[in-house]
This record gives C-alpha cells, structure tokens and sequence, in this order.
C-alpha cells in the first residue's frame, strides 16, 4: 500500500475509533439515566462490545505505523444534548433514554457507510463491515425495545385514566 493510501486507511480508521467513542459515552451515559435494570445492562453490554470493537480498530492502525485518536467527534454535542434532555425530562425517562440511543446508533451506521464508501484494503473493508452489521444489529433491536416501551406507557396511562374513571363513578 502507497504511503497516501496508509495515511487514508488510518484515518479512515480513526474515525471509526472516534464513532466507538461516542457510543461508549452515548451508552454508558443511557446506562446511568435509566431506572430499569434490564435497559442498564443492555446499555452497559453495549457499551463493552464496543470497546472491543474499538480496540480491534486500534490495532489495525497501530500495525499500519499510526496513532490511534484519543477524540471523539460527536460526544461533546450528544452529551450536551443528552444533558439537556434530562434537565427538561426532570427524571430519567426510559422512552428518552431510547430515543437518544436511537439517534447514536443513526449516526454511527451514516458513519461506517462513509468509511465503507472509501477505498480500504480488505481486511480493514471486513472488519468495519463486521462492526457496522452489529451496529445494524443493535439499532434494529433497540427500536424494537422502544416500540414494547412506548406500547407498555400507552397501556398504562390507559389502564390509569380507567382506574380514574372508575373511582369517580364509585364515590357518585
């Protein structure tokens, strides 16, 4: 490989590690905001599968002579974002919590495409292919989770107006 073509691929891989860093951040902040346990852990394993992820990306820069970036590139506006959101929440709102995770997950899949759409030799093409499926993988999942959750607010509201409803018509 051509030493342009080197400098490419690092920095190509480079905005991968910085794309892992954000969902670290993104999940681990999730992780912290939610009340539900289950919600904690999936967050908290994510978050974990990630930094596997980024460390495979990390040696793959290493062994082309680089330095792995220590920034990230979207975690400082996510996480004003998020803090934001959870001041006007007033409490850690799983329905938020999911949407926000939604929405990093969004950006890390437009983030691999990119990369993905440059020139790559194919072992770094494979990895970051590998890594964008499972990202893919937990969107689809976490959308699902936030339907169940959105579906579970919806039935308990319901069942809490019927309950009011109900008490009214017992103290007539």
């Amino acid at each position: 490989m051509a030493d342009n073509d080197t400098k490419d691929t690092i920095s190509a891989l480079n905005e991968l590690i910085a794309t892992c860093r954000d969902g670290i951040d993104g999940f681990r902040t999730a992780a912290e905001a939610t009340k539900t346990e289950s919600l904690r852990m999936l967050f908290s394993r994510r978050a974990s599968s990630i930094e596997e992820s980024m460390a495979d990306l990390e040696s793959f820069v290493r062994e082309l002579g680089g330095t792995p970036t220590e920034s990230e590139h979207l975690a400082a506006s996510l996480r004003h974002t998020w803090e934001s959101t959870i001041a006007g929440l007033g409490a850690h709102d799983d329905d938020g919590i999911i949407k926000f995770v939604v929405r990093g997950e969004e950006a890390a899949v437009k983030l691999y495409q990119a990369v993905l759409a440059k020139p790559l030799p194919p072992e770094v093409r494979l990895l970051a292919e590998r890594q964008l499926s499972g990202v893919e993988h937990n969107l689809t999942a976490i959308r699902a989770i936030g339907g169940v959750v959105a579906t579970t607010d919806r039935i308990v509201a319901a069942a809490g107006r019927e309950r009011s409803s109900n008490d009214s018509e017992f103290r007539a």
